[in-house]
């Protein structure tokens, strides 16, 4: 097996297992807090990762509404909704919302 190969194979399981393991971090954390935690950390190491990559480079000022809207849009309000439907509901629920929410948005 190459390299490639185990890298999606260790994504594929990191998304599967996410569902479940957001559902019993909710059982000491609210959504809010949770979030707040898990994005944080997010961020850091994807910082790392950036200047260990010798490729921080900081966007143009004129592109800088655009990232805030997508970053809003795209993490704040979707993670939110994610971390909120998670504790109203089973982790399997919402695991299904999100592995169906492909085709969800390509009948759209």
């Amino acid at each position: 097996m190459t390299r490639s190969n185990l890298e999606l194979l260790l994504t594929s399981f990191i998304w599967g297992i996410n569902g479940i393991a957001v559902k019993d971090a909710l059982s000491g954390f609210t959504p809010l807090q949770f979030n707040a935690v898990r994005l944080c950390w997010a961020a850091l190491l994807l910082l790392l990762v950036l200047r260990s990559s010798g490729n921080l480079e900081a966007p143009s000022r004129a592109d800088w509404p655009k990232i805030i809207l997508a970053g809003f849009l795209g993490n704040t309000v979707y993670q939110y909704l994610f971390i909120k439907g998670i504790a109203l509901s089973s982790a399997s629920n919402t695991s299904f919302v999100l592995a169906t929410m492909p085709a969800t948005t390509a009948v759209l």
